[in-house]
């Protein structure tokens, strides 16, 4: 079986060495190896070049993240599939255990292991909250962290590429896209890869963001908002933004349960009324 990686690029030269190399030096592996750059103006280009003859490389303008990912999808042909980004990275002898999983289980669709996450210096700061794979927690709760997931070809060529509509939460729509068409999603207890947390990711950056994607993401595909994701959003303002409002919002207990259960009732209606629920199945474009 062979692996497709995919690394969509853009203005992290500083790191990008890394990545591709802790995908390299996997060993007793057959992979393929795709570099998506979006005309980078650091050092990405120069980095790129200490690689050539040995990975895949495209520096042409894009549309966004999902969009240099699903350019890389086009031209795969591995068995297995998946996206690195370009700052984060693989624990050695990860793939040699996905592939030892596919090749034990043929039925799987995605497999997502455990991670940690590093700052930007590469120092380990803690544990990725990755758990067993549940299917109602998981319509809340977004616990399968991106480098550490991969996906069949088999599922993929079912439900098509990445939504490019999307900026923040690509992987989420995608691993609920997989769910919904019946693909088997299994957790692996072995440390897979590392998800560099500083200040410029999106998911710090971007983090209203990150849950209006989801919000809407919720409504189009399982036709309502968890309340866990509104609870969320809630102590984003409580605790993050402080708005002078903020006060207002109750802390976890009684009363934030009660409204958060009155909000996903009305995401129902809202869902029903306003956004048409759409299928996980795509097309190959």
């Amino acid at each position: 079986m062979k692996v497709s990686l995919i690394v969509p690029s853009f203005q992290q030269g500083r790191y990008i060495s890394d990545a591709i190399e802790s995908v390299l030096s996997q060993e007793n592996v057959e992979i393929e190896l795709f570099v998506c750059d979006n005309v980078s103006t650091d050092e990405t280009t120069k980095v790129l070049e200490r690689f050539e003859g040995q990975i895949e490389v495209f520096i042409e303008k894009d549309l966004g993240q999902a969009h240099a990912i699903n350019k890389g999808l086009a031209l795969s042909t591995g068995d297995i599939v998946g996206f690195l980004n370009s700052d984060d990275i693989l624990f050695s002898g990860a793939i040699e255990k996905v592939l030892g999983r596919f090749q034990q289980d043929r039925s799987l669709d995605l497999l997502y292991g455990r991670a940690r996450y590093i700052d930007d210096s590469g120092k380990v700061m803690g544990d990725y909250k990755t758990k067993n794979w549940d299917w109602e927690t998981f319509q809340g709760e977004c616990f399968i962290c991106q480098p550490a997931a991969f996906w069949s070809r088999r599922i993929m060529e079912k439900i098509g590429f990445l939504d490019q509509r999307l900026n923040c939460s690509i992987d989420y729509d995608y691993w609920l896209r997989i769910a919904q068409a019946g693909g088997v999603i299994k957790h692996i207890d072995e440390y897979l890869a590392c998800s560099r947390d500083y200040p410029q990711t999106k998911t710090r950056s971007l983090r209203g963001r990150v849950f209006i994607e989801n919000f809407k993401i919720s409504l189009k595909r399982l036709g309502f908002v968890h309340s866990f994701w509104i609870s969320q959003y809630m102590d984003y303002f409580k605790y993050e933004r402080r708005p002078i409002w903020a006060k207002w919002i109750p802390p976890a207990g009684t009363a934030r349960d009660r409204i958060t259960g009155l909000l996903q009732n009305i995401s129902y209606v809202w869902a029903r009324d306003v956004y048409f629920k759409e299928p996980p199945h795509g097309p190959m474009v």
